[in-house]
């Protein structure tokens, strides 16, 4: 109720306002417009007038700024009492307007109602009400609720996406690496790598002038206990490390030249021709259920295990055991 009666003052105040301002401007208008007549030369229509015996009409007279102001004075100030102020006879706004001919307003205000102070301190009485209220064991559980439904859909897509990423890293060192492999054979008359187990030279250690980094050769999804660690988390293909030509290789794009390194096994590299050394020393679900190979020709790709295995090329020593995209040409061991 209490609010109602305080909008109903506002806008009463606001057409107050209103009316003072249109009021104002309207006196400054007619008043400028008198100033003028008395410096121009009488019109035909006011000499009629004179000629008739009637008084030119006033300017101010019909609509007068102060008459509109002691009107607006009780809806701004009520504790104001209302006083009519005398004018000047040469002033061009015209005779004063008794208080008594004005129209009666009935309308009660309400002072402490029309306190702004005492409105903000309600207002802010009100906003510790509610700032004081806490939750309920509803509501409580409702929030635990939906927020344990939020967890449980985007945890998933969060790991999800970080092995993502660090597949595409993996992806990027076996690329590096590829391009090592190429210019390491352009400088050695097209030939694969040299490696010589009893001095322990292994395949990585020609390739460290051309790459001159050591964490290319570790895959960022491999977690192990195995100590020492072996120096590459990649295994290469035993064709690309026995100084062969490369002209032996009629399907580059189809042969694999390295995998993944088995976890918590110190073995890097790989003999497609040796059932032992072939499929134990490879990681097959590395990245999701596939891991991740590098080709002959420089292309790195995804794969699953099944999918290495084709086309169905068999072993040339061994007519039951298929070798696929390891072995593309059925070359014979080196």
């Amino acid at each position: 109720m209490r609010c109602r009666r305080m909008r109903k003052i506002r806008q009463i105040a606001v057409v107050a306002f209103a009316l003072y301002f249109v009021a104002a401007l309207t006196g400054f208008a007619l008043h400028g417009h008198a100033v003028e007549q008395e410096h121009h030369t009488p019109c035909a229509l006011c000499l009629a007038h004179q000629t008739a015996g009637a008084a030119v009409p006033a300017t101010a007279a019909t609509l007068n700024a102060p008459a509109l102001l002691v009107v607006a004075l009780p809806l701004l100030a009520p504790a104001t009492p209302l006083v009519s102020t005398p004018h000047s006879p040469a002033s061009p706004r015209g005779p004063p307007v008794e208080v008594s001919s004005l129209p009666p307003f009935q309308i009660k205000f309400n002072k402490e109602n029309f306190d702004m102070k005492h409105i903000q301190h309600r207002l802010n009485r009100q906003s510790d009400r509610m700032r004081s209220r806490g939750f309920t064991l509803i509501e409580l559980l409702v929030v635990i609720s939906i927020i344990s439904i939020l967890a449980a859909i985007l945890f998933p897509v969060f790991a999800r996406a970080r092995e993502n990423a660090r597949r595409a890293s993996c992806q990027s060192n076996l690329k590096q690496i590829g391009i090592a492999m190429a210019q390491y054979q352009q400088d050695n008359d097209e030939r694969t790598l040299v490696v010589d187990e009893d001095i322990e030279y292994t395949w990585f250690q020609p390739l460290q002038p051309y790459i001159k980094s050591e964490q290319v050769f570790r895959c960022p999804s491999l977690s192990e206990s195995i100590s020492p660690k072996p120096e590459s988390d990649y295994a290469i293909n035993g064709f690309f490390t026995h100084s062969l030509s490369i002209a032996l290789f009629q399907n580059t794009a189809e042969q694999i030249a390295m995998g993944e390194r088995l976890k918590d096994f110190d073995e890097t590299d790989y003999h497609p021709w040796e059932p032992d050394e072939f499929e134990p020393h490879l990681q097959k679900e590395r990245h999701f259920d596939g891991s991740n190979y590098l080709f002959a020709d420089g292309h790195v790709k995804w794969l699953k295990w099944e999918r290495t295995l084709l086309p169905d090329v068999r072993d040339p020593a061994d007519n039951t055991r298929k070798v696929g995209m390891h072995n593309r040409d059925a070359l014979a061991e080196p």
